[in-house]
């Protein structure tokens, strides 16, 4: 049997895309991934970043994945190529 994926209801989330050309200064960042990397609960390497075990259940990521924080502030990390295929810009974003 085949099987279709059901529609789900359209999530809002907040998203940073992290780039290497982004990652030596906080300056682009949201307010909410500067506070995360504050508190020590994110950090960035030569080639990928991390977030702390406590806000994310896969706390690595590469350059160019994705961050997400959704509405009840839970953050987590998606790959570039499924944030593409799943989420899109609301109009009047930023």
């Amino acid at each position: 049997m085949k099987y279709r994926r059901k529609p789900i209801a359209p999530e809002v989330v907040d998203a940073f895309q992290v780039t290497a050309a982004r990652s030596s200064s906080c300056a682009e960042w949201p307010e909410w991934l500067c506070r995360l990397k504050r508190e020590g609960n994110f950090r960035i390497g030569e080639f990928a970043f991390s977030i702390g075990q406590d806000v994310s259940l896969r706390g690595y990521g590469d350059f160019n994945d994705w961050i997400l924080r959704d509405a009840d502030g839970k953050v987590s990390i998606c790959e570039c190529n499924v944030f593409e295929a799943m989420y899109e810009p609301m109009e009047g974003n930023e």
